[in-house]
């Protein structure tokens, strides 16, 4: 898009639009296939894709407002990379073999040609680009927050006066553990590896890592565990491949 008000019309029109049934590949630029594959989840996901196309340009930084603007280039790139994969036949020059590029997007990462050569942790990216995203949101706009955060709470409980420790954190994603080669354990389906995780697994606090308890002021024999505390409206999972 070399003028600027093509690419905005296109987004304002993206607004109201559904993906066509004929869907559009992302071209590989070496090693980058678990970021297509991220891309084209996250792209497939209609709370997320309208709240990208919802943002005025002043919010991402095209248009300034009473003053300079700050471009927020990796919202900016997935915007029109999303827009592209919407609408191919907006112009003709970006479906050519019916896979668009990535460059853009990864050039607002900070990424060298050298660097899409190598193989990145999907999870590791997942987290990455989300907290890029939320960092160049406006306040009110959040995704995160809104959609993919949710709580978990690690207990310790003493096995002597039945008292609670309680930690709760935030996630944005769950691991799944398709096999358990600690426990020689395998698992056929979601809902046995969450309820495995979060609902049976306990960890023994004994001997020579045995728990403090304060109530009891002493070492004590102790439980420790991890429980879904609130989900979010949008749960990734993601697989545990060791």
């Amino acid at each position: 898009f070399s003028k600027k008000q093509s690419f905005l019309s296109l987004i304002h029109f993206q607004m109201a639009s559904t993906p066509k049934s004929s869907f559009i590949g992302l071209r590989n630029q070496g090693a980058t296939c678990y970021l297509n594959s991220l891309i084209q989840s996250l792209f497939l996901t209609p709370e997320f894709r309208q709240q990208l196309f919802c943002l005025t340009e002043s919010e991402v930084g095209l248009q300034a407002n009473g003053g300079k603007s700050k471009r927020k280039k990796i919202i900016v790139e997935l915007q029109k990379l999303f827009a592209r994969l919407q609408s191919p036949d907006f112009t003709g020059e970006y479906c050519a073999n019916f896979a668009l590029s990535t460059k853009s997007l990864t050039k607002s990462f900070g990424w060298n040609a050298e660097q899409a050569q190598d193989q990145h942790d999907i999870n590791e990216l997942y987290n990455l680009l989300l907290d890029g995203i939320e960092q160049q949101m406006p306040s009110h706009k959040k995704i995160l927050s809104r959609y993919y955060e949710g709580h978990t709470v690690n207990v310790i409980e003493c096995l002597q006066c039945h008292g609670h420790s309680q930690r709760r954190e935030k996630f944005a994603q769950l691991n799944i553990i398709l096999e358990d080669q600690f426990n020689r354990v395998s698992f056929d389906s979601l809902p046995q590896s969450l309820h495995a995780a979060y609902l049976e697994n306990m960890e023994k606090l004994e001997n020579e890592n045995a728990y403090f308890c304060n109530q009891c002021n002493a070492k004590t024999n102790a439980q420790k565990f991890c429980r879904i505390a609130a989900l979010p409206s949008i749960i990734v999972c993601n697989l545990n491949r060791f």
